[in-house]
């Protein structure tokens, strides 16, 4: 009896032991499966929400950029002469278009064909304003030639060569515009006429054209002369000196004005002080004033003889 009690309990822990070993053996991968897709689908749930929110942050920021950041404004800072609105016009800007479209670097291309223009940056600037830089180069003068008028800054750039005949600007006469090429300088190799032209140009822009010069005559380069708005003409002789003759001219034009004359002729040839002459009353013929615009023409040396042609500087 005691021996098939202890056989019975040995049957038994045997069978108690085959089964759960059985049990465990057969159910682990299952177990792992389970746990693996439970891991899987959190994971995929995660990636879901994810991928959503980044899909709606997407179109809620595009759908905000397209309402906040259509432009509204175009400023222009550095504009002297031409006004916001040509800019603009020849930035090919417009308002009420969207940032991601208005191609900023197409616009300052735009602006830096135009010699006038040293295009410093076209930015966008948040949310709606796009800012254009730039230095404009400024008419000093106009070369009046047969064919056609040049517009040149104090530094002789050829700033345009089909310029509009401007009455407050300063115009120059008796210089070719063959050679003349838009956006290169005048002065390609040294001509002492050229050279003096842009020294009295520089000083009556630096100055703002206290002396009220109207017309520069270079076509006789032994005695250049200069007409003022009030008639005066003023000769300088060669052009040599003529930062100390421009200086004297102001003075003694200042002091003229002061005294309320016009007309005759003003001499400024370096060698003592200027000899001023007034006009004949009885002598209109001298040529030493400029009649009434209404009445008579500009000054009759205007062709362009071709031993006076504008050099240009190439690049």
């Amino acid at each position: 009896m005691k021996q098939r009690g202890e056989n019975r309990k040995g049957s038994e822990s045997k069978s108690g032991e085959r089964p759960n070993k059985t049990f465990e053996t057969n159910n682990v991968p299952n177990i792992l499966r389970a746990r693996n897709g439970k891991r899987k689908k959190r994971l995929m749930r995660k990636r879901a929400t994810v991928i959503v929110s980044l899909v709606a942050f997407v179109v809620l920021c595009a759908t905000l950029s397209w309402f906040f950041m259509r432009i509204n404004e175009i400023s222009v800072t550095g504009n002297v002469e031409t006004t916001t609105e040509e800019i603009v016009e020849q930035s090919q800007l417009a308002i009420d278009k969207h940032v991601l479209f208005c191609g900023l670097g197409n616009a300052k291309k735009n602006l830096e064909s135009n010699p006038r223009y040293v295009v410093d940056s076209v930015e966008y600037v948040f949310p709606d304003r796009i800012e254009i830089t730039l230095v404009e180069h400024t008419t000093a003068a106009l070369i009046v030639g047969v064919h056609g008028i040049a517009a040149i800054d104090d530094r002789g750039l050829v700033l345009e060569l089909d310029a509009s005949d401007e009455p407050d600007e300063v115009k120059v006469y008796g210089l070719s515009l063959m050679g003349c090429i838009e956006g290169k300088t005048i002065g390609e190799e040294y001509d002492f006429r050229i050279a003096a032209l842009l020294e009295i140009v520089s000083f009556l822009d630096s100055t703002d054209n206290k002396c009220g010069i109207k017309i520069i005559d270079m076509s006789n380069p032994l005695n250049v002369y200069m007409v003022t708005q009030s008639g005066i003409r003023v000769e300088i002789g060669q052009p040599t000196e003529i930062e100390t003759k421009m200086e004297e001219t102001q003075i003694a034009l200042v002091e003229l004005a002061k005294a309320n004359i016009a007309g005759g002729t003003l001499r400024v040839y370096g060698t003592g002080r200027p000899v001023y002459t007034p006009v004949d009353a009885d002598d209109t013929t001298d040529g030493s004033t400029t009649p009434d615009e209404t009445t008579t023409t500009e000054p009759t040396q205007t062709s362009e003889p071709v031993d006076t042609q504008v050099p240009t500087q190439t690049s």
